[in-house]
């Protein structure tokens, strides 16, 4: 198998619902990780893409939608105040209308959800994974032959359409 990978970080504010320890309260990390993307074949000069590219696209979508800001469960929308200039995430429902806290593991397979979005239309690219650090020595790794279906189709339902937006006025950037 061949995989693209690109680091990346961002800093952003969360709390875990129903966590029995201090981090039931809002709190901040700063997260840094890599993602992987799987390659057919290279171009006619020797890349399957340029990593620059990666950056817009993947990078600058991490960053537009999670540095700087809150990641929250859904449950917590409506619930708080923050003025308009707050950054606000909020993580997607799945089946069933299950909440998703805003974990490590969670954010992580939402930003590979996020890749799937980003690459669909790029023949010959696909999301492979997404490692996520939390802390310098803590971190998790999302594989795309590991998520649910229901993972997949609730990003899809909920934040598809806003990921493609972004994701389409960027390209005329590039």
């Amino acid at each position: 198998m061949k995989v693209i990978r690109r680091t990346f970080g961002f800093d952003a504010g969360h709390r875990v619902l129903e966590h029995p320890g201090k981090c039931q309260d809002f709190h901040g990390h700063r997260y840094y990780g890599e993602i992987g993307i799987r390659f057919k074949d290279e171009s006619r000069i020797g890349y399957a893409i340029d990593f620059g590219e990666i950056k817009q696209i993947a990078l600058g979508a991490f960053d537009h939608f999670f540095d700087h800001g809150m990641i929250l469960n859904p449950s917590d929308e409506g619930k708080l105040f923050f003025d308009e200039r707050g950054k606000i995430y909020i993580m997607s429902y799945y089946e069933d209308n299950v909440f998703r806290n805003p974990t490590a593991e969670n954010i992580a397979t939402e930003m590979l959800c996020m890749l799937e979005v980003l690459f669909e239309d790029m023949e010959g690219l696909y999301p492979q994974y997404v490692e996520l650090y939390e802390t310098p020595n803590c971190s998790v790794l999302v594989n795309i032959e590991n998520l649910e279906l229901s993972e997949i189709s609730g990003f899809e339902y909920h934040k598809g359409n806003s990921v493609r937006v972004w994701r389409d006025t960027i390209r005329h950037t590039l």
